[in-house]
């Protein structure tokens, strides 16, 4: 291990400042350096363990990148690979790079960055001599030894040579062989200064042939064994060491080489010039750096992908062919080529799968109060304080369907069962205890993450959050059986795993910022989260309209299963007619709601399950095109917002355009397009990321002549499918890059207002209106509470709303659920009857029947109004749980909600807030509710 410091002086100095400025303010162990510095905080960094640790300047407090004095949670890097038996195997930079002493510290800019070798490069054998020409042995070992382990280490060596046969040094006579004078020609064994016993001769002549044939590949037995293989000791004689030793003499040996660097490249040299075997590197080996910037009062953690290592068509080590585990254990060539040589040969691989960076930071120990932050839906909070042993891990923006093409989570579920668990919208995760937190934010490479949490056990003492990052994927190939693959096909149980070819481009970059006293809350780490997205995307604060939106979602045609003279088929069927559309707008304009936002769905020709999305072709079944034409002048005419929906990433294979596999559709890893069921609906495929701006381009010269201004994203904002066809492959990274290059394109280039379903966070920046959202978080075990993080987040920057209240199981619990969060509301109908779609595949759009809900709608819409339009363009400053089942959320206007679900009536400061009811009250007038 070595280090560089650069500027070491001058960051003393500004330590010794701070530390009595700080006062009181806990102390930094010994062994921990520093590192880089700025105002807010200092970094820290232990050379022995590569730990880091953070101090925030002004109040002390310190932040850990392992528990101090814990015995087990020791690593900041954990990977996940695979073998070439598709074995997942499993090493952390502690046990696997640092005990070995296999890593670098070196200073960079206001940081540090560490590079670990993970594997052990060379095995401990490797380090052993088994023969070593006199000379060296002599002038580049003994003399760096002391006299004492000199005295030893030679006495563990047998000096040998040839010469030839003389009067004076005749052949002996030895059973095991018998045919010397073939073996060893003209020559005889000797030890060079020394008189060998007719015994001693005997000794040392079956050292030599043991040693040689053990380590020559060429040779099987001792008759094998020719001049050839030992013809340089006639000049250069060898000490070859002694195989009566006993093993703890050979680690002592080892010992000794590693003390005097007599490394195995030099231990190669010997070997080489002895015609046996070298050590070689071990090729299960893996690089990876992580740097460590001070910026601000945030740590920037870096993991440069250019700097990241894994074996890729290695051949692989002697040890490792003749067996690495109880399901792969070839024992020669052949073997070898029969395992690997129907995948493409010797030469293996071994997939970095991910990397878990610093999967200990700022553990909190049982008994502390706090809890973790997860991006769980609307958020969650995981409570820390009890020892509960549960974990959480989950991907960050949901399933990549291409990956998951072949798994259980690609399957189907019947919908009685269906619950669609909500996925994490944002990447951010964080950890409080007591008065301080750290809050982090994936800045690069949230579409390759997961997010792991667990609780405290009685095993492992502390609570902790982390991110991992999945690398390189895999997807399932079913063998075929030959005579070649029957065994193969035994061990894999009939599949292989088929991985992805490259590492991805993005790096992996986490900010951690460290909160303290008040701030250190869920909702400081919402403004810190709020302030990231404004200087990031440049989010400008909304200008708040007199009312807030009403979002309605109307569904216009549908190809219906009808029985056609006892045929069954498929029949577009209008539910809203654009004529219809005008009429429910109407009759709602009438009945004073305001600021409607319309996204009109299954309007394209084919309806919910249109053509490929490259044209525009109205649906006939709704209208003419000058109808449709009426309609958008009638919704400007009514200052409506229109947003027709289209999907881009979803395509449908229908009569009205045929799907090109090859082309247009995504292929898994297993080489096969990919489709997917759509909100666990209907069969689609997944678009290939190449073909999306295609799409976006062919579809715009038809869509621009239609006069709208505005433009519903189905699938854009909320799905992220990788593309693994041979020719063009496309990492969920990358295709994350290119969906957002699309949205701004609409956005920006067309001059479009967009209304984006299911938005992810980085969708956003482009999104006038955000639809269904979630406000609540998965109800998992191991999650306390729901918060609502996301709204927190977003609140006067951008419109949004949750699901259709028509659709709710309990319409009380999510009305005052949209009050709580901010969200303004939202409904789903259609203008024929439920019984329309009743006993079809659409048949969950049977609550949709607008006159079912056109009156309370009404007085919904009403009574939100009257709270949430004058929050509106107002940051949410404050959310807290006043007691169970009641909550304030406040903003920066000094307005507050206080929401209440008990059933029973509350009282706060004052005001009595009726059960399952809500109060609007300003802050410093406790008593005035509005």
């Amino acid at each position: 291990m070595r280090f560089k410091q650069t500027g070491l002086g001058i960051l003393v100095l500004i330590m010794l400042i701070t530390a009595s400025i700080a006062g009181a303010a806990q102390e930094v162990p010994d062994n921990y350096r520093l590192a880089a510095q700025s105002a807010e905080i200092s970094l820290y960094v232990d050379d022995a363990t590569t730990y880091i640790a953070v101090q925030h300047n002004q109040t002390g407090d310190i932040w850990y990148s392992n528990p101090i004095n814990s015995r087990t949670e020791r690593d900041t890097l954990a990977i996940v690979y695979y073998n070439p038996s598709d074995e997942m195997k499993q090493m952390n930079n502690w046990k696997d790079s640092i005990e070995y002493g296999q890593y670098e510290i070196e200073s960079i800019d206001n940081g540090i960055r560490v590079n670990y070798l993970f594997g052990q490069e060379w095995w401990d054998d490797d380090w052993l001599p088994l023969m070593v020409p006199q000379d060296r042995f002599e002038n580049e070992i003994l003399p760096k030894l002391s006299d004492k382990d000199a005295d030893w280490l030679k006495s563990k060596y047998k000096l040998i040579g040839l010469e030839k046969v003389s009067e004076d040094n005749q052949r002996v006579s030895i059973t095991q062989l018998p045919n010397q004078d073939q073996q060893f020609g003209d020559y005889v064994v000797v030890s060079p200064g020394t008189k060998l016993s007719d015994k001693d001769k005997s000794t040392l002549t079956l050292l030599l042939v043991d040693t040689v044939v053990a380590a020559n590949n060429d040779l099987t037995e001792r008759a094998d064994l020719r001049l050839e293989h030992i013809e340089q000791l006639i000049d250069m004689p060898a000490y070859v060491i002694d195989n009566t030793i006993r093993p703890w003499d050979r680690t002592d040996i080892q010992n000794l080489m590693k003390s005097i660097d007599y490394t195995p490249f030099e231990i190669a040299k010997d070997h080489e010039a002895n015609k046996i075997i070298p050590p070689k590197l071990n090729v299960e080996i893996f690089r990876i750096s992580v740097e460590y910037v001070v910026e601000g009062d945030s740590l920037i953690v870096r993991i440069p992908m250019d700097l990241v290592y894994y074996p890729v068509q290695v051949e692989p080590n002697d040890r490792y062919i003749t067996g690495v585990s109880s399901y792969f254990r070839p024992t020669n060539r052949s073997e070898v080529f029969d395992h690997f040589g129907q995948i493409g040969g010797t030469l293996v691989d071994f997939p970095l799968y991910s990397i878990n960076v610093l999967p200990h930071f700022g553990a909190s120990p049982t008994g502390k109060d706090g809890y973790i932050l997860i991006p769980d839906g609307s958020g969650a909070l995981i409570h820390t304080g009890v020892a509960t042993g549960v974990q959480y891990a989950r991907d960050v923006y949901g399933t990549d369907h291409t990956i998951a093409y072949g798994l259980a989570e690609h399957e189907f579920v019947e919908r009685f069962d269906r619950y669609i668990k909500e996925r994490l919208y944002m990447p951010v995760f964080g950890l409080r205890e007591d008065n301080k937190a750290f809050f982090a934010i994936i800045e690069e490479g949230g579409g390759i993450a997961r997010i792991k949490a667990n609780t405290a056990s009685n095993i492992i003492p502390h609570a902790k959050v982390s991110s991992e990052y999945v690398l390189i994927p895999f997807g399932n190939i079913s063998l075929t059986e030959t005579d070649r693959t029957e065994e193969l096909a035994r061990r894999a149980r009939g599949q292989i795993k088929a991985y992805a070819k490259a590492l991805p481009e993005e790096d992996i970059v986490i900010r951690y910022s460290f909160l303290v006293e008040e701030e250190s809350t869920y909702v400081g780490m919402a403004n810190r989260f709020q302030e990231h997205l404004v200087r990031k995307y440049g989010l400008e604060k909304l200008e708040p309209r007199t009312d807030i939106p009403f979002y309605l979602e109307l569904v216009g045609a549908a190809p219906v299963r009808k029985s056609i003279m006892g045929i069954p088929r498929n029949v577009i069927t209008s539910l809203t007619s654009f004529g219809e559309v005008q009429e429910i707008v109407g009759q709602l304009d009438d009945s004073g709601v305001k600021n409607i936002q319309l996204r009109y769905l299954g309007w394209r020709e084919g309806g919910l399950i249109p053509g490929i999305p490259n044209r525009v072709r109205i649906e006939e079944k709704l209208g003419s095109r000058e109808e449709f034409q009426d309609l958008v002048k009638f919704l400007q005419d009514r200052d409506v917002g229109f947003y027709p929906d289209v999907d881009f990433l979803n395509i449908y294979d229908t009569k009205y355009a045929r799907v090109n596999l090859k082309r247009h559709v995504a292929q898994s890893l297993n080489r096969q397009p990919v489709w997917l069921i759509r909100d666990n609906l209907f069969q689609a495929f997944a678009t290939a990321p190449g073909q999306l701006n295609n799409f976006i381009d062919s579809f715009m010269k038809d869509y621009q002549n239609l006069g709208i201004s505005g433009l519903a994203l189905g699938d854009l904002g909320t799905q992220i499918n990788s593309d693994h066809n041979v020719n063009s492959t496309v990492s969920r990274a990358d295709s994350l890059v290119i969906n957002q290059d699309a949205m701004k394109r609409l956005n920006k280039e067309y001059g479009l207002e967009l209304m984006i379903n299911r938005a992810n966070v980085y969708a956003v920046p482009y999104a006038s209106h955000v639809v269904n959202i979630p406000l609540t978080a998965n109800n998992y075990n191991i999650v306390g509470r729901s918060i609502p993080f996301y709204q927190m987040a977003l609140h006067g920057y951008v419109n949004y709303t949750g699901t259709p209240l028509n659709h709710a199981s309990d319409l009380d619990f999510a009305v005052l659920k949209s009050l709580e969060t901010g969200a303004a509301p939202y409904f789903s109908w259609m203008y024929k009857e439920g019984t329309e779609v009743k006993g079809t595949e659409f048949d969950h759009l049977f609550p949709n029947y607008y006159g079912d809900w056109f009156e309370l709608a009404v007085e919904i819409y009403d009574k939100m109004n009257a709270v949430l339009r004058q929050v509106q363009g107002q940051r949410i400053i404050g959310h807290e749980m006043l007691t169970e089942n009641v909550y304030k959320t406040s903003y920066e206007n000094g307005l507050s909600i206080i929401v209440n679900y008990n059933a029973e009536a509350v009282e706060f400061q004052g005001v009595e807030i009726e059960g399952t009811g809500f109060k609007l009250i300003r802050e410093g007038e406790p008593n005035e509710a509005f």
